[in-house]
């Protein structure tokens, strides 16, 4: 199973790094790395479901029932965020993959035999 991870650079957060794995249902999961308000690097897993017109949709619900999967993978403390510090972070945490894939099928009720998969790279739009 392959990996398309896309780094990208905005103004807002720096650098940032994402991976996009398609789950039944029309979900897809998303990991990604960037820069948080407080300057941490943070690595978070979330699921969004891919609407009719290809927009997508994630509830969040602050802990109560009915909020879509999101959990928090890595967090660190970077004297600078580089390029080079994303890349090495998101790739720890892509390592915790079947960790997380795990948590997202217990998650949803998903069984064993669902079939996830990664997505082509994901198209993002910049901030400017």
């Amino acid at each position: 199973m392959s990996m398309n991870t896309r780094m990208y650079k905005d103004k807002q957060s720096g650098w940032n790094a994402i991976t996009v794995i398609k789950l039944p249902e029309n979900r897809e999961l998303d990991i990604g790395t960037s820069k948080s308000l407080n300057g941490e690097l943070v690595t978070r897993a979330t699921v969004a479901t891919v609407n009719k017109d290809g927009s997508r949709t994630t509830r969040v619900s602050f802990g109560a029932p009915g909020g879509d999967y999101f959990e928090t993978v890595i967090r660190s403390r970077l004297s600078r965020i580089t390029e080079s510090g994303v890349r090495l972070q998101h790739e720890q945490a892509l390592k915790l993959e079947p960790q997380i894939l795990a948590s997202v099928k217990t998650f949803y009720g998903l069984t064993d035999s669902t079939k996830v998969e990664q997505s082509a790279e994901v198209e993002e739009s910049a901030v400017a």
